[in-house]
């Protein structure tokens, strides 16, 4: 299984946790990639805005 390829989609507040984000996020990428999972991050600007961007994910990746 160690070939298998996974999609993921991070939402991420920049701000959250006093901009811890910007600490963990290049780890995260990092072992990510060991792993070849790919990953999308997308990052959020205004309250909101991360049910904009579940429901253009949804639509995008739904199979209906």
């Amino acid at each position: 299984m160690a070939d298998k390829q996974n999609n993921c989609v991070f939402i991420v507040n920049p701000v959250a946790g006093n901009g811890s984000a910007e600490h963990i996020l290049p780890i995260l990428k990092l072992e990510l990639q060991k792993r070849n999972i790919s990953a999308e991050f997308v990052y959020t600007k205004f309250s909101g805005h991360p049910t904009e961007f579940l429901k253009i994910i949804i639509r995008r990746d739904s199979n209906i």
